[in-house]
């Protein structure tokens, strides 16, 4: 018998927690209307992003090969160097971030001088 009262009352709170996120979803709803064109707006964005990602073709491997075929091409030669050797142009976006920016070194504090606040 007590399982039965136990089943109910697991029921009967089912039934509130279902009936609060359904009237919690409802009044999201009513009070932004365009909560539906938004969400299905920013999905098709995301797709299309997806979509344009996956459609860029892959750099040919080995890089000799890369570089063989983007000369054949005529591509000009400063932009076949930075197709085959990603790390220099890391290396130069990096160089160009120092110069323009000019962040400061974050300064790490000693762990003696935090345990001195405590």
């Amino acid at each position: 018998m007590m399982s039965i009262t136990h089943r109910q009352a697991q029921r009967g709170q089912s039934m509130v927690e279902y009936l609060v996120v359904v009237s919690a979803l409802l009044v999201a709803f009513l009070a932004a209307p365009n909560v539906i064109q938004e969400l299905e707006q920013n999905m098709t964005a995301r797709q299309q992003g997806y979509n344009y990602a996956m459609s860029l073709s892959q750099i040919p491997y080995p890089l000799k090969t890369a570089t063989k075929i983007y000369t054949a091409e005529g591509m000009d030669s400063a932009l076949i160097d930075k197709l085959t050797k990603p790390q220099k142009s890391i290396d130069e976006f990096n160089d160009l971030l120092d110069k323009n920016l000019n962040l400061p070194t974050p300064q790490v504090p000693d762990w003696r001088s935090v345990l001195k606040v405590f």
